[in-house]
């Protein structure tokens, strides 16, 4: 675990529809595939039609990149899963940022 008590590898918080896990997993398995991250997280935000989500992506892939240039990368990575979702919103950090992150929003651990 990390200073802040979070896992430093990856972890997967995703809260799984009912009845879209599939897209779920197939998110999952191509941006730990392509990305490597040290910190995924998929939600299902979309009140069960499997068409919105949020995802949080901690990837040295995007070191040294512009925030349009980590959402190029994002996209490109989900591009045939892209055709089926309505709505995405992501995070995508360097394992420095998430760091940073974690400290201010948890400055005690």
């Amino acid at each position: 675990q990390s200073t802040w008590g979070f896992e430093s590898n990856l972890v997967w918080a995703g809260i799984r529809s009912h009845h879209f896990p599939a897209m779920e997993a197939a998110l999952v398995d191509k941006l730990t595939e392509a990305l490597s991250p040290s910190v995924l997280e998929v939600k299902d935000v979309s009140n069960n039609c499997g068409g919105k989500f949020e995802v949080l992506v901690v990837s040295e892939h995007f070191q040294g990149l512009t925030l349009v240039k980590r959402h190029q990368l994002f996209y490109q990575t989900i591009a045939e899963e892209m055709k089926s979702i309505h709505a995405m919103s992501m995070k995508t950090w360097t394992p420095e940022e998430y760091a940073n992150r974690m400290r201010s929003e948890y400055p005690n651990k």
